[in-house]
């Protein structure tokens, strides 16, 4: 003998085959579009001002010819063989002739 679904049963099926049939296309109204379209523009930002920095820097590694530097920074940043110590007396310097 088949089981009778109850209430609850005919009801879930409802839905769960109204969730699957085909309907008509919703068409929205301008402002539910406008209102839609505008949630995206604070995500997209900081991906689209992301790629601008990344393209004007890659730009601007093709166009900008490098730099001469008067002085590396190895140089700059040179640290003593050893340091001074503080006993040792102070050079004398002699004349050149």
């Amino acid at each position: 003998m088949p089981r009778v679904p109850d209430a609850l049963s005919m009801c879930l099926i409802r839905a769960v085959r109204q969730d699957f049939l085909p309907t008509a296309p919703v068409r929205l109204s301008t402002s539910q579009a406008v209102q839609m379209y505008a949630l995206l523009f604070p995500v997209l930002a900081p991906f689209v001002l992301l790629a601008m920095l990344m393209g004007l820097s890659w730009l601007e590694d093709r166009l900008v010819p490098p730099a001469a530097p008067e002085a590396s920074a190895a140089e700059l940043l040179r640290l003593p063989s050893s340091p001074p110590r503080a006993w040792a007396p102070n050079p004398v310097v002699t004349p050149s002739r």
